[in-house]
């Protein structure tokens, strides 16, 4: 993937003056020891040596490497005088501490404010866009957003990460609500009541935790203009108000750091050299960075936020620029002085001085700003030896990303208060200096499962997350309801879809399926559907001079189109007499633009006899008689010529069309009818939902299969009537999913294909593309528009010849799904070989 890298300059506050580089720099305090050591030397040579001079040596050797050990740094970089330092303060203080309780350490919770010693803390939540899977033009973006937004945030803030565990209790609601229903028929109760067993089994099993970050401002007064600039930037990150719970969530882990249950509530805590132990037997150990490595990579963050059982805050205190210039300037003019002996310290200190200057240039121009960001690590398990595993694992981590850790030895507890909200002055031995652009390319926020509260459980994703999916969602980004399938035979693309319709079946939806290879009719049969062979059966006709719009001047063109694509030697002459006849055909019948059509039944439309009959009665042997001819006693007659028999009663349909005309041009026109028809159907559930609560509403869906069968570059009537379907059907309750296994009939039929297909895929919110080979994927990738190309990785998914895999896509976010289906699901969507190999395999 490709990663745009970014500057982490040297702390400048750290560049101090020093007079030597060597072991870590000898500055006015390491200067200030070797003068004490020079004068200890001095009294032990004058006085011992009057005594023995051997004495006098040997003190002179001991001070000398004594001196030489206390202004050595350890490994984080710190001086070994300071480490004593604070070890000695450690030695001497109290290691046991009582815990406050939220109800003694805050004033006062309401809402998303937290009051404590006359300040307050605002609490927001973090709804971020998932860069994992994007590209690096999708990434800059975002966070060249997120960093304007950064710079202009004057005050100080805390952005945190914590772990829980995904909760079902939505889904499982309406679920138990759903079941209430009195209309539902025996296998859709079994159905619901699998997918509330499969909610509640999931509760129970120690899944991924579901990471989630907030927002925490500190000020001192509550200023309404505050919170409406922080809630205003929506663009790839938005803020949304936390629950009450929420609230409470985050107070109780600032206070107890845990992901398990706490059977009994600690009162104290015993404080370690690394780490801290409550009274409960929960363990807490704090790490920070102790240095950042020069370059970053985005999302240099994100690694960390995977790691379970590790709690992030990252502490940002505004730095006012003139402040930020003087603490450049001294750095600049430090870095400047320093002299080295080694090639490559002088490499890496004419680098941070070129980072110091192009800083101090943005500065200057407003086009950058400084924030002091502190890191800290929050390691808790329900053990000693558990907590050394995560600590391992978060040290491992920041080793492989070339961050060096600082444990914060003898300074647990004081990080512990510091994090509860007030304190923050405290971190400052630990702040590190960070342009806004390196701080917003953090982006910590990680990939998060779909979760939708009346959804589907599909699967998992690349975390092993459930994802939980209701394509009914609407929001500003899930605009319609539409979604396009694509994948080779046998890697589980229909199968995703019979998973997906059948849980709309038991969801207060009628189904619709166009079938082409006959395999929905094990699912109709299982919830007692109707199949019905559509084609050359006379009693599924459809009667092409019925009209299935409210608008007569629409269906009229729409009708002209139909005979122009249906015979194409009709000329424009032909198409212009033909229109009057069918107008003067339908004046005949009393049918005409004012006309109630609500009101007329099939009976009363005119049928392709009636039309032939007017046309011979005013010429003969044309070429629009002859056409009429063949539609109505020829070979065309027997599909389109008489009163529409095909009746939709059924809430659960197949269309069986595998024994459908072979001609793509009787096909097409075929297919156009059925469309129109469903389009009614879709238009007439609108209307019947017109009185009833949201709840209480039913939805249509329309599944087309095999959608390349449609495509006939000379005749385009039924791909752009699917198109338009693909427009409207949002608004009318309706649902629509596409599916191909030849993405190459869409690519290599013709511009005027090709952009119709592309129309229909951009219709499409929600895009699950199973395994392609290289020349579908290139097919595939044609068909996208600029805005949502896939990356590399996506790629590499895509062509990955595994079952169930796909990359799902709902705009321009993105999740690696494997559909995973339970036994009871097979039962209703499975093939024969499915249902035969229950048991055998988990």
């Amino acid at each position: 993937m490709e990663n745009n890298t970014k500057i982490i300059t040297k702390k400048a506050s750290k560049v101090r003056f020093t007079v030597s580089n060597a072991l870590g720099g000898i500055g006015w305090q390491e200067l200030f020891i070797i003068f004490a050591a020079v004068v200890l030397i001095t009294l032990s040579l004058t006085l011992l040596a009057k005594l023995s001079l051997l004495a006098g040596v040997i003190t002179t050797v001991i001070v000398a490497i004594l001196t030489i050990f206390l202004i050595s740094p350890n490994k984080n970089g710190e001086k070994l005088y300071y480490v004593i330092f604070v070890a000695i303060a450690f030695l001497f203080k109290n290691k046991n501490h009582k815990i406050e309780n939220a109800n003694n350490t805050f004033a006062d919770i309401n809402k998303n404010s937290i009051v404590f010693n006359k300040k307050q803390a605002l609490i927001y939540k973090i709804n971020a866009v998932d860069l994992t899977l994007s590209t690096q033009e999708e990434r800059n973006t975002p966070i060249y957003d997120f960093s304007n937004y950064l710079r202009g945030l004057n005050f100080d803030f805390e952005i945190i990460k914590i772990d829980s565990k995904l909760n079902f209790d939505k889904n499982k609601n309406y679920l138990t609500q759903t079941l209430k229903q009195d209309s539902l028929k025996n296998s859709q109760k079994h159905q619901l009541n699998n997918f509330l067993s499969m909610s509640e089994y999931l509760e129970n099993q120690d899944l991924k935790l579901e990471q989630n970050y907030y927002l925490i401002v500190f000020t001192n007064n509550n200023d309404k203009k505050l919170e409406l600039s922080l809630l205003s930037y929506n663009q790839h990150l938005s803020l949304t108000l936390p629950t009450s719970e929420e609230i409470k969530k985050i107070v109780d882990k600032k206070i107890i750091p845990t992901n398990s249950a706490i059977s009994i509530t600690p009162t104290k805590i015993k404080e370690t050299a690394k780490y801290l132990q409550l009274d409960n037997n929960k363990f807490v150990s704090y790490l920070t960075v102790n240095q950042f490595p020069l370059t970053v990579n985005d999302m240099w963050l994100s690694n960390f936020s995977e790691i379970e059982n590790v709690n992030i805050s990252l502490r940002v205190r505004h730095l006012d620029n003139m402040i930020a210039f003087k603490l450049l300037d001294r750095a600049i003019r430090r870095a400047q002085d320093q002299e080295t002996k080694k090639a490559s310290e002088d490499i890496e200190y004419n680098l941070y001085l070129q980072n110091f200057n192009e800083l101090l240039q943005l500065i200057q121009v407003g086009g950058e700003t400084l924030k002091m960001v502190s890191i800290i690590f929050t390691c808790f398990a329900d053990s000693k030896k558990e907590l050394d595993q995560v600590v391992s694992n978060l040290k491992n981590e920041m080793i492989r990303n070339r961050f060096t850790v600082n444990d914060l030895t003898f300074r647990q507890f004081s990080t512990y208060k510091c994090l509860l909200f007030n304190n923050n002055d405290k971190l400052k031995n630990i702040e590190q200096e960070m342009a806004t652009i390196t701080l917003a390319c953090s982006w910590p926020f990680p990939s998060k499962p779909l979760n939708d509260p009346k959804g589907l459980i599909m699967g998992e994703n690349e975390q092993i997350q459930p994802i939980i999916f209701d394509i009914k969602t609407k929001s500003s980004i899930r605009a319609s309801h539409n979604a396009f399938i694509v994948g080779q035979m046998g890697f589980g693309k229909t199968f995703n879809v019979k998973k997906q319709l059948n849980w709309l079946y038991c969801n207060n939806t009628k189904i619709y399926i166009i079938d082409p290879q006959r395999e929905y009719g094990s699912f109709a049969k299982y919830h007692g559907g109707e199949i019905i062979e559509f084609g050359n059966n006379p009693k599924a006709k459809i009667n092409p001079l019925e009209i299935f719009t409210n608008n007569f001047a629409e269906h009229i063109s729409l009708l002209e189109q139909w005979f122009k694509n249906l015979y194409s030697d009709l000329n424009n002459i032909d198409l212009a007499k033909l229109q009057e006849y069918i107008i003067q055909l339908y004046k005949n019948f009393k049918i005409t633009a004012d006309t109630n059509l609500k009101k007329l039944s099939r009976k009363d439309y005119p049928i392709l006899t009636d039309l032939y009959n007017l046309v011979y009665q005013k010429e003969q042997d044309t070429l629009l008689e002859k056409m009429l001819w063949k539609l109505t006693k020829g070979a065309d007659g027997t599909l389109f010529n008489g009163v529409s028999t095909l009746e939709i009663k059924s809430d659960l349909i197949v269309f069986d069309i595998y024994n459908m005309a072979k001609s793509k041009t009787i096909a097409n026109a075929q297919m156009y009818l059925l469309l129109a028809l469903l389009d009614r159907v879709m238009k007439k559930n609108k209307e019947d939902n017109l009185n009833l609560p949201p709840e209480q509403q039913s939805w249509v869906c329309i599944a087309v299969d095999e959608a390349h069968l449609l495509i006939n570059q000379d005749n385009l009537l039924a791909l752009n009537y699917l198109f338009t379907l693909s427009k409207t059907c949002r608004k009318f309750n309706g649902i629509l999913y596409i599916l191909t296994q030849s993405i190459g009939d869409f690519t290599q039929h013709g511009e005027n294909v090709k952009r119709q297909a592309r129309g229909i895929i951009e219709q499409c919110t929600y895009q699950f593309i199973h395994h392609l080979n290289s020349i579908g994927l290139q097919n595939y990738t044609e068909l996208l528009t600029d805005n949502n190309m896939i990356n590399a990785h996506e790629k590499n998914v895509i062509l990955t010849p595994k079952k169930g895999l796909c990359l799902f896509n709902i705009n321009d976010k993105r999740y690696i799904l494997q559909v995973i289906a339970t036994s009871e699901e097979i039962k209703a969507i499975g093939t024969q070989e499915d249902i035969n190999n229950l048991g055998k395999e988990t």
